[in-house]
């Protein structure tokens, strides 16, 4: 079984990776794709854009540098993993969506750099992973029009 790309003293807010419900949308954006509030978040995808896997990534990288944990926890990471964890629950969100020690997020983030610098991507149809020496495998999936990373990565099929 595949380990969460932040496993053990990558943080507890790791778990934050899981976004993304059914049925709380909003505004529609220039591209028709409709985005709303999820756990009390509104979505923003001018300052946190998803159309593509590594452009996902920037924004996870992004939303961590700010100490927006909430927001990627709620627009970023898998919908499907996130729900399943927090069941929907404001509290338990609460509870997820804390920001992480200085050097906690600085390991993150030059991990998620390492798979846009040196990371070995492989995209089909709606989900993608990568992997990068020395640094945990990650994997994506598209909704829509938006990408999302997985929590735990996903096995990519073998050929």
């Amino acid at each position: 079984m595949r380990q969460p790309i932040i496993a053990g003293s990558w943080l507890p807010f790791v778990t934050i990776f899981v976004v993304f419900s059914s049925g709380a949308f909003g505004a529609e954006t220039p591209t028709g794709q409709k985005v709303g509030r999820r756990y009390g978040v509104a979505a923003d995808l001018e300052h946190y854009p998803q159309s593509d896997p590594q452009q996902a990534i920037r924004s996870i990288i992004k939303t961590i540098a700010q100490g927006k944990v909430e927001y990627m926890l709620a627009h970023l990471i898998s919908p499907t993993q996130v729900d399943e964890k927090l069941a929907g629950s404001q509290e338990a969100f609460a509870k997820l969506a804390v920001k992480p020690s200085d050097k906690k997020a600085k390991v993150l983030i030059d991990s998620l750099k390492r798979h846009l610098s040196d990371g070995t991507w492989t995209i089909r149809r709606h989900l993608a992973w990568t992997t990068a020496e020395g640094v945990p495998d990650l994997s994506m999936e598209k909704i829509g029009n938006r990408w999302f990373m997985h929590n735990t990565p996903v096995p990519q099929p073998s050929e």
